[in-house]
């Protein structure tokens, strides 16, 4: 009984200390990326949960496509009729995931496209600027991935 004590208390130490590093997936499995809140919306609550949110909603979406990528990524170029039925499986299997995880963070996207649709009413011109310019991180994501997954997109480009 002591010995299940322990291990369960060594468990429950070793979990706490895997999952203390950085709380953000996307920055641990891409590379780090800033949060950066412009001046002008500092003083702005609203604008700093949105832009915060939203941030959060890319990057779980970076972590989907990263994780379905390292599944699947070297099948890139291969035509359907060459896979193996384990490929073909590997296939759906990453197809679904990707589906499934997705499917929750759309309707989150969409909540946000409303948010900033009703944020843009409420702000001036220069804040405006300064929320466009802290909602480009979807593209630097996706630059992210492709960086390093630039081997299979390559192998796949010269395929065609």
């Amino acid at each position: 009984m002591k010995k299940l004590t322990y291990l369960l208390l060594i468990s429950i130490v070793v979990i706490g200390l895997t999952s203390c590093g950085s709380k953000n997936k996307a920055d641990n499995k891409l590379g780090k990326l800033e949060l950066q809140i412009p001046a002008e919306l500092k003083d702005k609550p609203e604008a700093i949960a949105f832009i915060k949110g939203m941030n959060k909603v890319v990057d779980d979406y970076a972590v989907i496509i990263d994780n379905a990528l390292s599944d699947v990524g070297d099948l890139a170029g291969k035509d359907e009729e060459d896979l193996s039925m384990f490929e073909n499986i590997r296939l759906l299997k990453a197809t679904g995931e990707i589906t499934v995880g997705v499917a929750p963070l759309m309707v989150k996207w969409v909540n946000y496209m409303d948010k900033r649709d009703s944020l843009n009413m409420q702000l001036t011109a220069d804040e405006l600027l300064a929320l466009e310019s802290s909602c480009n991180r979807l593209e630097q994501r996706m630059a992210q991935i492709e960086t390093k997954y630039s081997h299979d997109f390559n192998k796949n480009k010269e395929q065609e």
